[in-house]
């Protein structure tokens, strides 16, 4: 039987993508959506923290239309008034973004403004670990979204305070065990994994208010923008993958992902990529593989950290720095890669990927950003 995959794509381009195929995934589509604009009218984020979080009604009328879940974009960073490549200064936010009825708005602030953390969906919600600020310092803060309100004329009335957008809960989780960023996290089974960035340690949190715990760190070395799932193995064995991410002092792109056994509490190394990644998203699809979209290219984006173009990298027009538009699948039972032709709506780095909102849709996910 031939299984349908669908991705959602959403920044001020937007797709749909499909892949279907008996065992390798093996064809793309692409639909436009809504675009997720903060700063200025015209320009989304990236880097920023997104999941699926529950959308509590405040409202007399039960039978006015109502989602259960709301998709969730918290901080990220942008170029607001003058692009990259026209030497523009990046800016860094704290602003809460909800979707509700197709449509973005404002939902609420973050503690302080971050980008470049890593997001693990929990059934409560969001939880957003680490990040950096605009000055580049790196935090351990964890934080938990977990509901927005939405609001309506009657609440709004009886509630002082609350505006018209609505109202997010956010509650401060235990702080990670040093500040990290360009990280990646998951959550499986009562914990939160997080791994990734400039460190080689390796950390889970039983959640929601447990002690974090050191855990064996990354064989080899560090990964900076990696992004990870868990997903199953031929043994049913649960495994945190950690795929892609450059290293820092090689200046280099690993082409081995790293498998964490959770079962065996040991790493091991994939196959070989077809190439290496950075600033890419992934999720788990069906009951054994996991799906990698955007990212960098990986000889454009190793001769800029070796310094092949000196400080005319950010200089460039979209298009010169040629992101990934195909998406690579990683089939943890066969230990093979595969990728599947995408197209210019997968082109992007530091998007977000979040799950559909409507129940039943579990072969569907909305990329934003980017």
């Amino acid at each position: 039987m031939k299984r349908l995959f669908s991705l959602f794509i959403l920044t001020s381009l937007c797709a749909t993508l499909c892949a279907q195929g008996d065992v390798c995934f093996n064809k793309i589509s692409t639909e436009a959506q809504t675009s997720c604009n903060v700063g200025c009218s015209t320009q989304g984020v990236s880097a920023a923290f997104a999941g699926l979080v529950e959308n509590r009604r405040l409202t007399s009328d039960a039978n006015q239309p109502h989602e259960k879940f709301q998709m969730v974009t918290a901080g990220g960073s942008n170029f607001p008034t003058v692009p990259a490549h026209k030497g523009g200064r990046k800016k860094y936010y704290d602003v809460i973004m909800a979707r509700r009825n197709g449509w973005w708005k404002l939902v609420g602030h973050l503690p302080q403004p971050l980008a470049y953390g890593a997001s693990a969906q929990v059934a409560e919600g969001i939880v957003c670990l680490g990040g950096q600020d605009s000055t580049g310092v790196a935090t351990k803060k964890v934080y938990l979204i977990s509901s927005v309100m939405t609001a309506d004329a009657v609440s709004t009335a009886t509630r002082p305070g609350l505006t018209g957008e609505g109202e997010t809960l956010i509650k401060e989780l235990p702080d990670l065990p040093e500040a990290m960023a360009e990280c990646a996290a998951a959550y499986d089974e009562g914990y939160i994994y997080v791994a990734g960035g400039k460190t080689s340690k390796f950390y889970r949190m039983a959640y929601p208010e447990g002690k974090w715990e050191e855990l064996p760190p990354l064989p080899g070395p560090q990964r900076v923008q990696p992004c990870a799932v868990i997903q199953k193995d031929a043994l049913g064995h649960h495994v945190f993958v950690l795929i892609g991410g450059y290293d820092p002092v090689s200046n280099t792109l690993p082409t081995h992902s790293l498998l964490y056994n959770i079962h065996t509490r040991a790493w091991s190394e994939s196959s070989v990529m077809p190439f290496g990644i950075a600033g890419a998203q992934a999720t788990a699809i069906g009951a054994c593989s996991a799906m990698v979209v955007g990212g960098v290219n990986a000889d454009i984006f190793t001769k800029a950290l070796q310094g092949g173009y000196g400080d005319d990298y950010m200089l460039h027009e979209k298009e010169w720095y040629k992101f990934r538009k195909d998406a690579l699948v990683y089939n943890l039972i066969t230990d093979a890669w595969s990728e599947i032709s995408g197209g210019e709506a997968l082109a992007r780095a530091g998007a977000m990927l979040v799950p559909a909102v409507e129940e039943g849709k579990t072969d569907t996910w909305t990329l934003i950003g980017g």
